[in-house]
């Protein structure tokens, strides 16, 4: 069975992908993320699946131009997990576990 699907299924849990725009740098504080949308929130991923998978899969859907892991710096907190350019930290996007 597939790691990612479209509809709902036992052993999957259901996730927003949520695209951060309009992000600076605040010199010695860090990144600030002024505003956020969801790009999707149906995407049904597998309870194991790893952040290599995601990375592939976000790739093969166009959403990311490379699927490349040393590009990227993953921050997983279980039921959020954020995406960061692995040169300067900034943040990507994230995905949010809705349940």
């Amino acid at each position: 069975m597939d790691k990612v699907l479209k509809n709902k299924a036992e052993g999957y849990s259901r996730w927003a992908l949520v695209n951060y725009f309009d992000v600076y740098e605040i010199e010695d504080e860090g990144w600030q993320v002024n505003n956020i949308c969801t790009e999707f929130d149906d995407l049904w991923l597998s309870d194991d699946i790893t952040p290599e998978e995601v990375i592939e899969y976000l790739h093969s859907t166009g959403w990311l131009t490379t699927s490349d892991m040393e590009a990227f710096e993953i921050e997983d907190n279980g039921d959020m997990i954020e995406i960061m350019d692995a040169t300067n930290g900034q943040p990507l996007f994230g995905l949010r576990m809705i349940y």
